[in-house]
C-alpha cells in the first residue's frame, strides 16, 4: 500500500512514504528493513581491538630497573678506570726502576776502566794524570746527576763522549789510531744519556792490541730528526773472556727497547772480511 504524505498526518507502520521533496525510491519504514549506519561502524572497526590497561606500578618498576642498571654500570666503569690507572702507574714505576738499574749497570763498568787508565798514567806523567782526574770528576758529575734525567742536551752528551775518548787515549801508544767524528754544529735537541757508551767501551775492550797496529773509529751523524752512530774496530782474539763480558751491550739493548720500542735500528756483528767488528745504531731525536 502506498500513501502520500499529508501535512499533519501520521503514516501507518509498514507503509511506504513518498516525501514530496525527496528524490529516489521511497523509504521503507518497516522494522525489518531498518539499516545500521555503516560509516560509524567502519570507524569503530578501524580503531582495532580495545587496548589492555597497564597498571601504573609497572612503569615505576621498569624505571627502577633502569636506574639500578645505570648505577651499577657507573660503579663498574669507575672501578675499572681506577684499576687501569693503578696498572699504568705500576707499569711506569717498573719501567723507571728497570731503567735506573740498567743505567747503574753502565756506570761502575765505566769508572773501573777509567780509574785503571789514570792509574797507568800516574807513572808516566803526573801533570797529565792531574788533568785526567779533573776530566773524570766532571764526567762523574754528569753521570751521577745530569744523566739521571730522562733526556739531556745533545751537546753535553757529545762533550762527555769527547772526554771519555781523551781519557782512553792516555793508556795507548801511537800504534793505536783512535778517530772521533762529531759534527761541529749540533742540533738543539735532547737525547737519553749514556746511549752509546757501552758500544764505545766494547770497541776499546776488544779492538785494541799493544803488539800490532789497530784502530777504533767512532762517528755521529744527525739528519732528518734521527741520529746515526757508528763504531768500527779490528778484532783481536782474547785468551780468556771476563764472565761479565757482553753485559754492557745487553743492558744497552734492553734500554733501547724500553726507550724506543721498535722505533730504532741496531746492527751488531762482524763485517764480511771477518777482521772488523761494527756497530750501527739509528734512533729518533
Amino acid at each position: 500500500m502506498r500513501e502520500r504524505y499529508v501535512r499533519g498526518g501520521v503514516p501507518e507502520r509498514g507503509s511506504v512514504v513518498e516525501h514530496p521533496f525527496m528524490d529516489g525510491p521511497p523509504m521503507d519504514l518497516g522494522r525489518n528493513n531498518m539499516q545500521r549506519p555503516e560509516r560509524g561502524m567502519d570507524k569503530i572497526e578501524a580503531m582495532g581491538p580495545p587496548r589492555e590497561f597497564i597498571p601504573p606500578y609497572v612503569n615505576l618498576l621498569v624505571l627502577t630497573i633502569l636506574l639500578l642498571g645505570f648505577d651499577t654500570g657507573l660503579k663498574f666503569s669507575t672501578k675499572w678506570l681506577e684499576s687501569e690507572q693503578t696498572k699504568i702507574k705500576l707499569e711506569k714505576e717498573n719501567v723507571e726502576n728497570k731503567m735506573a738499574f740498567l743505567q747503574n749497570q753502565i756506570s761502575p763498568h765505566f769508572f773501573m776502566n777509567t780509574l785503571n787508565n789514570i792509574h797507568a798514567l800516574v807513572d808516566i806523567s803526573a801533570e797529565e794524570a792531574k788533568d785526567a782526574i779533573i776530566k773524570l770528576s766532571r764526567m762523574m758529575g754528569y753521570m751521577l746527576y745530569e744523566s739521571k734525567t730522562d733526556k739531556v742536551p745533545l751537546a753535553k752528551e757529545m762533550e762527555f763522549i769527547r772526554s771519555y775518548i781523551e781519557l782512553m787515549k792516555i793508556r795507548f801508544t801511537k800504534e793505536v789510531n783512535v778517530e772521533l767524528d762529531i759534527p761541529d754544529v749540533l742540533p738543539a735537541v735532547h737525547i737519553p744519556p749514556l746511549l752509546t757508551i757501552s758500544y764505545i767501551e766494547n770497541a776499546f775492550k776488544h779492538g785494541i792490541s799493544y803488539s800490532e797496529p789497530c784502530f777504533v773509529r767512532i762517528s755521529f751523524c744527525f739528519e732528518k730528526d734521527r741520529m746515526t752512530f757508528d763504531v768500527i774496530n779490528k778484532i783481536f782474539e782474547r785468551k780468556a773472556e771476563n764472565k761479565n763480558s757482553g753485559v754492557g751491550i745487553e743492558n744497552s739493548r734492553n734500554r733501547l727497547e724500553l726507550i724506543y720500542g721498535k722505533d730504532y735500528k741496531l746492527d751488531i756483528g762482524k763485517l764480511p772480511d771477518n777482521k772488523l767488528f761494527a756497530v750501527n745504531l739509528n734512533v729518533p731525536i
